[in-house]
């Protein structure tokens, strides 16, 4: 992977996305921040993102339905579903029926927000390498 790793994270709750945009301040990642679907259909097709994260319940389509969307345009991204509503069970079977790397249940800390791209990075180096 050439230059920094890009980050999409797709919530419609702006105060998550200051949360997410203060906590990312100094990291090594090229984060993309928005509230928009039709936003984050437009980057998809001009960068190539290692990871995408996606809120669950979004007013366009729901985070499965997008992330099934990034899955056919950006096939080799690793893709996250994000949701403090859905249940552990819920979550596992949208993972498995999306082919969805993994899920972030809000709220979320610095530190495990961290590990969890860190984690992300890690999958997409070994499945792209």
């Amino acid at each position: 992977m050439s230059g920094k790793p890009k980050i999409l994270f797709l919530d419609d709750d702006l105060l998550l996305l200051k949360a997410v945009e203060l906590i990312t301040r100094n990291s090594p990642f090229e984060f993309y921040i928005t509230t928009s679907v039709k936003e984050a259909r437009s980057w998809l097709k001009i960068h190539d993102f290692q990871v995408v994260y996606s809120d669950f319940h979004m007013p366009v389509c729901n985070g499965v339905e997008f992330l099934s969307e990034v899955a056919k345009i950006c096939p080799r991204s690793i893709r996250i579903l994000v949701s403090a509503s859905l249940g552990n069970a819920e979550a596992q079977k949208s993972v498995k029926q999306a082919h969805i790397f993994g899920f972030l249940k809000k709220p979320f800390g610095k530190s495990s927000f961290d590990e969890h791209i860190n984690l992300a990075i890690e999958a997409y180096e070994r499945q792209n390498n």
